[in-house]
């Protein structure tokens, strides 16, 4: 754990995300300076340490929050999966980093609707408008991966989207489509959070 702590703590990484897939293996988002964007990188307790998976995450805007995103890990089938917050995308990895494929959502938004402004003074990006999100929370569980739409369908009715919350189910094996199904909203206490386990999806509303 020492071990870990120092690295992770080292003034050369700084660590956004993280899921692990061993007790001595870790899969991370870092920002990357050479490039001046979010990367996913491998963190191992022996040299040499990090494994950069730059070629992964794809800049559109600032390259932070453009590539903002859940990282999660599916255990049963030893795949990480990295899902965009503002964008239609998902990727599918194994545990090298090796991009197995790359999927779209059935949102039509390809490109991150953001706009940041930079503030020198004290070296940091912001968001200078609210974004739009498209998928707003994710979770995994075998060959089932649920997202959280955020964004109402063309061929959904406007009272629909406003009374409930839109769970979208994809095949993890290949990225495809499978179906949706409704959860009643509760708009004093949205989703916050999602667990999926076997055939069984846990939902909390508030806290």
């Amino acid at each position: 754990i020492s071990s870990a702590r120092m690295i992770m703590d080292s003034p050369n990484i700084s660590s956004t995300a993280a899921v692990p897939l061993s007790s001595s293996s870790f899969i991370l988002r870092t920002y990357y300076d050479p490039l001046k964007q979010n990367i996913l990188t491998k963190l191992t307790l022996h040299k040499p340490y990090f494994q950069f998976g730059t070629g992964i995450l794809r800049k559109q805007v600032d390259g932070i929050f453009c590539t903002d995103g859940t990282l999660l890990l599916n255990r049963e089938f030893n795949r990480i999966m990295y899902v965009y917050t503002y964008r239609n995308q998902f990727i599918c990895l194994d545990s090298n980093l090796k991009i197995l494929y790359q999927a779209r959502t059935i949102d039509t938004n390809t490109v991150a609707k953001i706009q940041v402004t930079e503030i020198k003074a004290k070296n940091q990006t912001v968001l200078s408008s609210a974004a739009l999100t498209v998928n707003r929370l994710s979770c995994v569980s075998g060959d089932q991966l649920y997202i959280n739409s955020a964004l109402k369908a063309n061929n959904e009715a406007v009272p629909d989207f406003n009374r409930y919350a839109v769970i979208d189910v994809y095949d993890t094996r290949n990225g495809s489509y499978k179906f949706s199904f409704y959860v009643v909203k509760d708009h004093e206490h949205p989703i916050s959070s999602l667990l999926a386990s076997r055939n069984m999806l846990f939902l909390i509303q508030g806290n």
